[in-house]
């Protein structure tokens, strides 16, 4: 088995020798990717920027990055180029509902105790100036409504028959004058999108006072950036999640490390390695004293599960508890060997409660080091 606290540390000591070589880029840097609501929960237990797609969002994480904004910054992003890319993989030509996205922003932005904390990407069309212009146009009202509450707002700019810092003049033009200093410039960091010379004539030419670049890490353009607009405030989103996720990999060897480990002390009712608290209700010599309490008061799904286990059916199960004949009715199903059944539900179902809090412990310490 990989030894995942030495790899940590191999990691974390490599990451702090490269920035005492290299001097950190002075960007801000939101990290984007969460695939889960516990990824998610582990960037926040490490107080890093976040960006977030909102068509990836419930109602709870929604209010999640509410609460989280009142103290940390956070991205809202529209989805528009994931749906790009979705097109051009597909053929397709969808559209976004950006009457939802704004919702969305809105149940963010005007529950925040501290908008100002929160930038929202303007609606857009990627590689499409003039649709662009368009869609800022026909949604400006609740655009200056989510400024006048203090957000920021960002413009993606795209490439088209005018040049950046025309497209920029034109946008900048629509967006009421006393909200421009709450406008971000969003510039994609792909060569493909928009030439690299373009970007760096359009910084030269407008110094904006803030930009952010799309998807982008570390690079060479933005050492370009800062060296051409020093004044210029740069913030970046890039997704690091993903290059710890997979077979030996630091992030999926953490997490089934210590699911291995929690699998020795679940059934006593210890406290699970590295996250401090119970896994269950019960350990599992309580789970089978209070089978009945177990079963009436489970959810559909554990009912579910528990009964597919035990090879019956959640109703019959429900019955046998209301005559009070549960203990005998296990023991009447499968052949009177239904005891290592229930011990392998009890198993799974500990380890079903306790995985998305190890994968929220394993992101926070990746996070808490800089590499994710």
């Amino acid at each position: 088995m990989i030894n995942w606290q030495a790899l940590l540390r191999d990691y974390a000591f490599a990451q702090a020798q490269a920035t005492m070589i290299d001097a950190p880029i002075n960007t801000n840097l939101y990290r984007s990717g969460a695939s889960s609501i516990s990824d998610l929960k582990g960037l926040m237990r490490a107080e890093v920027p976040v960006c977030v797609n909102m068509l990836d969002t419930s109602a709870n994480v929604r209010q999640l990055l509410c609460e989280y904004s009142n103290q940390n910054e956070v991205l809202l992003d529209s989805g528009a180029f994931r749906l790009f890319q979705k097109n051009i993989r597909t053929g397709q030509s969808n559209t976004l509902d950006f009457d939802l996205v704004f919702n969305y922003y809105q149940q963010i932005i005007c529950n925040s105790q501290n908008p100002n904390n929160i930038t929202f990407v303007a609606p857009d069309v990627v590689g499409d100036q003039s649709a662009s212009i368009s869609l800022l146009q026909q949604y400006i009202e609740p655009i200056t409504n989510l400024l006048k509450h203090g957000a920021n707002l960002m413009l993606p700019l795209q490439k088209g028959h005018m040049s950046l810092s025309s497209c920029y003049q034109v946008e900048n033009a629509i967006i009421p004058t006393q909200y421009h200093h709450q406008i971000v410039v969003g510039l994609p960091s792909n060569a493909e999108a928009i030439n690299t010379t373009d970007i760096i004539d359009f910084v030269k030419t407008v110094t904006p006072t803030k930009i952010h670049y799309l998807g982008a890490s570390e690079t060479e353009l933005v050492h370009r950036t800062i060296n051409a607009s020093p004044s210029t405030a740069i913030s970046n989103d890039a997704t690091r999640v993903r290059k710890w996720i997979g077979e030996g990999r630091l992030l999926t060897v953490m997490h089934q490390s210590i699911l291995d480990e929690s699998i020795e002390v679940i059934f006593d009712g210890s406290a699970i390695p590295h996250l401090k608290e119970a896994c269950f209700e019960y350990d599992f010599t309580e789970f089978l004293g209070h089978l009945t309490d177990f079963v009436e008061h489970s959810t559909q799904s554990e009912l579910k599960r528990f009964a597919k286990k035990l090879c019956t059916t959640p109703s019959k199960l429900l019955q046998a508890c209301e005559d009070d004949e549960l203990i005998p009715f296990l023991d009447s199903l499968n052949y009177g060997y239904s005891d290592d059944l229930i011990y392998q539900f009890y198993q799974e179902e500990s380890l079903r409660k306790i995985s998305p809090k190890i994968r929220q412990y394993c992101v926070y310490r990746l996070a808490n080091i800089g590499l994710v």
